[in-house]
C-alpha cells in the first residue's frame, strides 16, 4: 500500500468510537506464511478438481487461538453463496463436528449450513440421501469441517470408521475437503484408509516455534502487520523493539493471542483519548486478558531471558488429562 494512502486510512480513526474501531479490527486479515501455504494448496486442489481428477483435500492442524476462525472466515468471504435464477448455489459449506457425531448429525449439519428447512430430520437414511443430493444440486466445491478431533477419539474404533466413510462418500461427490482440528484430528484422518487417501496432506496453521530465530522473526512480522492495521491514527512500530518480543511471548506466539493483546491495548489507549499505543497500555492489556497471571506480565522493562510462559502456574501451561 502507498504510504500516503495508508496514512489517510489511519487518519479516519481519529475520534472514532471504540465500537467502530473493534468492528474495524474484525476486518483485519493477516496473511502469514502458513496461511498463505494453505491457500495455495487449496488453489491447487481446486484446479485439479476442475480436471475431474479424484477430489483431494488436506488437514490443517491448529492449536487453540492459532487462527482457525480467521481461516474459515476467509474461505466464507472468498466463496460466498451465489444467487442463481431459482436456487442459491453454495460453493462452500462449513460446520463444526456435531454432537452426537454420526452420519445423521453430519448430514443435518450440511443441510443446516445450506439453510435447508428440514435440517433437523431424524431419519438417518433420508437425511444422508438429501444431503448428498443437495451437495450436487447447489454445486458444492469445498467442504470445510472444524474440530475434527471431536470425532469419536479412540484409534480404530467403529465410530471413527463410520464417520470416516461418511466423509469419503461426500468427497467422492467431487468435493474438496478442508479439515481443521488440533493434533488429535490426525487420529481421525489416519485411522480410515479411504479417508487418508482423500486427505493425504497435513499442514500446520498458527504453529510457530518462537524459541527459534525463524519462528520468532515470523511472529514479529505478524505483530507488525497487526500494528499496520490496528484502528488507531498512529502506528506504534513496536515490532522492532523489546515490546514486540513481549507481545510474542505474552501471546505464546498465537494469532489469537496477539490479536487479543492488540484489542485490549487499543481499548486502553482510546480510553485515555490517545492514538498511539504506550507501554502502559500493553501492560494493562496483558493483565486484563490473562487476569490472575499478573506476576508473569512481560511488559516490564529490564533484562530477561525470553521464553514461553508455559511452566506450571503460568498462563500457557497445558494440563494434560
Amino acid at each position: 500500500m502507498d504510504v500516503s494512502v495508508h496514512h489517510m486510512t489511519r487518519r479516519r480513526w481519529k475520534d472514532a468510537p471504540i465500537m467502530e474501531r473493534h468492528e474495524g479490527f474484525n476486518q483485519i486479515e493477516i496473511v502469514h506464511p502458513q496461511f498463505a501455504r494453505a491457500v495455495a494448496l487449496l488453489d491447487t486442489r481446486m484446479r485439479m478438481r476442475k480436471y475431474k481428477a479424484a477430489a483431494m483435500g488436506f488437514l490443517l492442524v491448529c492449536p487453540p487461538n492459532g487462527g482457525k476462525t480467521s481461516f474459515l472466515n476467509y474461505l466464507r468471504r472468498r466463496y460466498p453463496p451465489v444467487e442463481a435464477e431459482d436456487i442459491s448455489l453454495h460453493p462452500l459449506i462449513g460446520f463444526s463436528i456435531p454432537n452426537p457425531c454420526n452420519p445423521l448429525g453430519l448430514s443435518n449439519a450440511i443441510l443446516e449450513d445450506m439453510g435447508d428447512p428440514d435440517a433437523g430430520g431424524s431419519g438417518a437414511r433420508t437425511q444422508i440421501r438429501r444431503a448428498n443430493r443437495m451437495i450436487e444440486k447447489v454445486k458444492v466445491k469445498i467442504l470445510a469441517v472444524d474440530n475434527m478431533q471431536d470425532v469419536p477419539e479412540r484409534r480404530g474404533t467403529k465410530g471413527v470408521q463410520i464417520v470416516g466413510n461418511f466423509f469419503r462418500d461426500v468427497i467422492d461427490c467431487n468435493v474438496v475437503p478442508v479439515l481443521l482440528g488440533t493434533q488429535e484430528a490426525n487420529v481421525v484422518v489416519r485411522s480410515n484408509d479411504q479417508l487418508r487417501r482423500r486427505v493425504p496432506s497435513t499442514l500446520s496453521l498458527g504453529i510457530y516455534d518462537i524459541m527459534t530465530p525463524k519462528g520468532l522473526s515470523t511472529c514479529l512480522r505478524i505483530v507488525d502487520r497487526f500494528d499496520d492495521e490496528c484502528p488507531l491514527e498512529r502506528k506504534s512500530s513496536v515490532a522492532r523493539t523489546w515490546i514486540g518480543k513481549a507481545i510474542v511471548y505474552g501471546s505464546n506466539g498465537t494469532l489469537g493471542g496477539i490479536s487479543g493483546l492488540f484489542r485490549y491495548a487499543m481499548t486502553a489507549c482510546v480510553d485515555e483519548g490517545l492514538e498511539l499505543l504506550q507501554l502502559r497500555h500493553w501492560h494493562t492489556a496483558f493483565n486484563q486478558l490473562y487476569a490472575g497471571f499478573e506476576d508473569y506480565n512481560p511488559f516490564v522493562e529490564g533484562e530477561r531471558k525470553w521464553r514461553r510462559l508455559d511452566q506450571p502456574g503460568e498462563p500457557f501451561f497445558l494440563v494434560k488429562s
